[in-house]
């Protein structure tokens, strides 16, 4: 059985010349071999796959070293005189499939997510005592809780819009729920200008204001 396959990438092939320049680096061998098992196994490899096609490329050469046996086997099957135009066939059949698959879900840690949403309940709490002899404060305070929460919960999902787990965990160990929480209350409670302590942009600040004295003429 080979242990080689030679594949080139020819000037008309600017789909996988896209494709391969879009994998990480000196990964290509691995990536096709990965291909080939799954395509032993009867399955789809779940392989990088974003790229775009590059035009007027020169034929690319490369060697792929087979690694595994039952990839072996697979390419002993293919036709003779055919392997290298039978193995870019599969490879853009995996690349079709994983296109029109879901992407993967990302997992959001438990145990970092509980000890977020503990410290969502100890700011309220200690926001909801310092504002204890507000003017309408239980009405105040529902609608804080309801915007706090709902802000909260949004930036945590924003933490995880892209594919990258460890990234998204990153951004979720270092997302700032004090912060966040202390906006919403200060909003609520009309200390607006206190806002700025937390360095907002004059923008975003500026339609903060214009907001609300819109709210304030319809009362």
């Amino acid at each position: 059985m080979s242990n080689t396959i030679h594949l080139i990438f020819k000037a008309e092939d600017s789909d996988l010349h896209g494709w391969k320049a879009s994998l990480p680096h000196r990964t290509l061998n691995k990536t096709v071999n990965e291909i080939l098992l799954a395509e032993s196994k009867g399955e789809i490899a779940a392989i990088p796959f974003e790229f775009s096609s590059i035009e007027n490329r020169k034929p690319l050469s490369c060697v792929i070293r087979v690694t595994d046996e039952k990839v072996a086997r697979v390419v002993s099957t293919l036709p003779k005189g055919a392997v290298m135009e039978s193995v870019k066939k599969i490879i853009r059949k995996h690349i079709r499939k994983n296109k029109e698959m879901p992407p993967n879900e990302v997992g959001i840690p438990a145990e970092l997510l509980a000890t977020k949403i503990e410290g969502l309940k100890e700011v309220l709490i200690k926001n909801a005592n310092f504002y204890a002899g507000e003017h309408d404060k239980n009405r105040r305070l529902k609608a804080v809780y309801g915007k706090a929460v709902d802000t909260v919960f949004n930036n945590i999902l924003d933490c995880y819009r892209c594919d990258d787990e460890e990234k998204g965990d990153s951004a979720l160990q270092n997302l700032e729920i004090e912060k966040l929480v202390d906006i919403e209350f200060l909003l609520i409670f009309d200390e607006i200008f206190k806002l700025l302590q937390f360095g907002i942009p004059d923008e975003e600040f500026e339609n903060i204001i214009s907001l609300k004295k819109e709210k304030e003429k319809t009362i």
